[in-house]
């Protein structure tokens, strides 16, 4: 039996064209991490690869990579591909990429990881040598779980929704408060001040589609004209970038 199955979950990591890739044994089988495959063959489009050529990729949410080992820089997860999906990306790639990737990953890197278990790699998840230190990394693994938990939740109110939010419901959805949201827009320039010290979205925020200007009417009621007032509002897109960094920020109300 080689040493791969004899180590369940082992994360290995290695680099490709100053790239760093993941790889992990599942349960005995090599399995990647498929938009880094992907972009390491020089697919311009790697969720559309990972549709047309591998057929066998499974979707793993943010919380179940983290119990494997992998830091998941998505909040809804992303897709592993078994070896057999990594030699689709590699036959179906044109590009000059693949030939270096194909003699690298194929020839030099799926037979050691098949003989030792690794590519000099480090361990994703320290391994505890005493009471202690076991509790405290339970610990650790709890703080990052219900973190993502956190995000998780967030991400669920606005799942399916296209609709955009006032700021002061996107800082309670998210459970940071209407005061913090309006902090971070104003200082990651998603949004600025009009001479009359409303909030505004400035341009970078709106380039990137993180906030919008929402234009509503309303009836005057002494006059009974119809007017029109706008606001700026948090898109989806926008919503689902701060759940991700005020989750890696460990952010709590106060």
């Amino acid at each position: 039996m080689n040493h791969l199955q004899k180590q369940e979950n082992q994360t290995i990591v290695f680099s490709f064209n100053n790239s760093n890739l993941t790889a992990i044994n599942r349960d005995g089988e090599a399995w990647f991490v498929g938009n880094e495959v992907a972009a390491a063959l020089g697919y311009s489009n790697t969720r559309d690869a990972l549709r047309k050529h591998c057929k066998a990729s499974e979707f793993f949410n943010s919380r179940e990579l983290l119990r494997l080992g992998i830091e998941c820089p998505s909040s809804y997860g992303m897709k592993l591909i078994p070896e057999r999906d990594l030699y689709r990306l590699v036959m179906r790639s044109k590009l000059p990429a693949a030939e270096a990737f194909e003699e690298k990953v194929v020839g030099e890197i799926l037979p050691a990881i098949r003989k030792t278990g690794s590519y000099n790699a480090q361990p994703a998840i320290a391994v505890p040598t005493n009471l202690k230190e076991a509790l405290l990394l339970a610990v650790e693994q709890q703080e990052k779980i219900e973190e993502l938990e956190k995000r998780d939740n967030a991400l669920k109110l606005i799942e399916g929704d296209s609709s955009s939010l006032k700021v002061r419901d996107a800082g309670r959805e998210l459970g940071i408060g209407q005061k913090r949201v309006t902090e971070f827009l104003l200082e990651h320039k998603w949004s600025c001040r009009d001479s009359k010290r409303r909030l505004r979205p400035a341009h970078y925020g709106l380039s990137m589609g993180y906030v919008a200007l929402d234009t509503s009417s309303f009836v005057n009621p002494k006059t009974q004209e119809t007017m029109l007032s706008d606001d700026i509002r948090i898109t989806r897109k926008g919503i689902v970038r701060l759940a991700e960094i005020f989750s890696k920020e460990g952010v709590r109300n106060g």
